[in-house]
């Protein structure tokens, strides 16, 4: 018996286009003559799962199969009981995929004319700044800029005092008209691929039965739940010839990109001081890379009394059951294992530029910069821990050989005297949980030529106001193995490896106070990029 889902396959591709031509500012105080243009394309494919749905409104719902009976993404509701029977018993959850591939491509080229001079393209750069501050969103980076279109202002006036000073100089030889042609171009793909889980759902108003009876030849026996939620107002019961497993269901997300621009320009200015000729290149690259893995858990929540029996082992992954009381009896072994969430993240960020003039009296420059800018992310904790979870009415677990906790706990809210656990042998262990980020940013360069009242000044300029930014950060915690207190019963005392009183009753971990600081760290990365 198959309830199962339908595919739901779409495709898209969206493609926009924009150009601009004609007289365009410069950012400055002067114009370009010139066009830009941009196109951006999106494909998206993705393969949703629509489930069934089984339902009673006033009544029970009852699923047998002679061989396996399975429920793939769908949802059975019944206003009293739902059972389903089966040699093998499986609830799953189904798997949605979507792919984004995103394109975006830029052009540009164009004549500007703009101020010239040592003091007229200080001015030209102080207008600039002073735009791009008042753009900005972030407070403390636009004061940074409106101190630098300042600073910028009073170098202006300092190059007309200084440019008096030259043998036969005048202030207005600090004071020019430059002329250039440029073209850049950048290019830019994102690919980002999703998969997640659509569980199934049970939902009872009074009781939910789930039984793997193992009886047809070749079957296993064994019922398993899989990021999936099972609800009963009263009693739920799984029973399995063989194994119980509970486990999550696995969600993933990677992002992969990549980028490159370049340009080039060639020019000439001419001031009363002279005239001079000049050109630079650019060129930048970059990628990024990022996975991450989180689950989707089984929760098993009974009103009343929740039961588990168990022919071989029972094992919980992932997974978190509850009921006011709970019940347990496993032939095998009873495993609980916590699973962390992960999430990592990569990019770099690298570029640079060659500049050289000739000018009147065969003075040249020459300059050389580059900049890289590199980020690193890794996360891994425990989101939800495994676990059974007890009410007043406490717990009753009985286990044939060994049970084993790794990150995971048995808790009630039950006094001691109501909580039993009774196996051959029992070992535990803890799980380490981290969050780190890094981010470098350098930049570095240099430039030759120039005449001392040039070097003098320009010595001075406020360039670097806005770079070499580094930062970084780190936390970590545990997510402990507990049992609340009650009787634990150790049958096989010669087999028992680890010394119980450290099991003790640890208070669970605040996982949220640990989120909410790799979200803070988070958007700080993203601000300082």
């Amino acid at each position: 018996m198959n309830v199962t889902t339908s595919d739901e396959a779409q495709h898209e591709t969206h493609v926009s286009k924009t150009k601009k031509s004609g007289l365009m500012s410069s950012g400055g105080l002067g114009f370009t003559v010139g066009s830009t243009s941009q196109k951006v394309t999106t494909e998206t494919d993705s393969n949703q799962k629509k489930g069934s749905v089984i339902g009673s409104t006033a009544g029970d719902v009852n699923l047998t199969a002679g061989g396996s009976a399975n429920i793939h993404g769908s949802d059975v509701i019944a206003a009293k009981d739902i059972n389903v029977t089966g040699s093998d018993v499986s609830i799953t959850a189904a798997e949605n995929s979507r792919t984004d591939i995103t394109t975006v491509e830029s052009k540009s080229s164009g004549l500007t004319v703009s101020l010239g001079g040592t003091a007229g393209s200080l001015l030209d750069g102080m207008a600039q700044t002073a735009k791009s501050a008042k753009q900005e969103d972030d407070g403390q980076l636009a004061a940074l800029k409106g101190m630098k279109a300042g600073l910028q202002g009073v170098q202006a006036q300092q190059a007309g005092e200084l440019a008096g000073l030259k043998e036969g100089g005048s202030v207005a030889d600090a004071f020019g008209v430059n002329v250039s042609y440029g073209s850049s171009s950048s290019k830019s793909t994102t690919k980002t691929q999703q998969n997640t889980a659509s569980g199934s759902s049970l939902s009872a108003g009074d009781n939910v039965n789930l039984t793997a009876t193992g009886k047809k030849e070749g079957s296993q026996g064994n019922l398993t739940v899989q990021g999936s939620q099972v609800d009963a107002g009263k009693n739920i019961t799984l029973t399995a010839k063989n194994d119980i497993n509970l486990t999550s269901a696995t969600n993933t997300q990677t992002v992969n990109g990549k980028n490159e621009s370049k340009g080039s320009s060639i020019g000439a200015g001419i001031s009363t001081g002279g005239w001079n000729v000049n050109a630079s290149v650019n060129k930048g690259n970059g990628f990024e890379k990022g996975n991450s893995q989180f689950y989707t858990d089984t929760e098993v929540n009974a009103g009343k009394q929740l039961t588990l029996n168990s022919g071989k082992d029972t094992t919980l992954t992932g997974a978190q059951v509850s009921g006011e009381s709970v019940k347990a009896n496993v032939g095998g072994d009873l495993t609980l294992s916590s699973q962390q969430a992960t999430d990592k993240y990569d990019s770099k960020q690298q570029s640079g530029s060659v500049s050289g003039s000739i000018g009147s009296g065969l003075n040249t420059t020459a300059s050389v910069n580059a900049n890289k800018t590199e980020m690193h992310s890794d996360y891994q904790s425990v989101d939800k821990q495994t676990g059974i979870n007890a009410g007043k009415g406490g717990f009753d677990i009985t286990v044939g050989e060994h049970t084993q906790l790794d990150g995971a706990v048995i808790s009630s809210t039950a006094e001691a005297d109501k909580n039993t656990l009774d196996t051959g042998t029992l070992g535990f262990g803890d799980i380490k949980n981290k969050a780190e980020y890094k981010v470098d940013s350098q930049s570095g360069g240099f430039s030759t030529g120039g005449t001392p009242f040039e070097d003098q000044l320009m010595g001075n300029a406020a360039g670097s106001l806005l770079t070499n930014v580094n930062n970084k950060g780190k936390d970590s915690n545990t997510t402990h193995a507990a049992v609340s207190e009650g009787e634990i019963i150790l049958r096989d005392k010669a087999n028992q490896k680890q010394d119980i009183p450290l099991l003790r009753w640890q208070n669970l971990l605040k996982h949220h106070k640990y989120t909410q600081w790799l979200s803070l760290q988070t958007h700080n990365m993203n601000k300082l990029i």
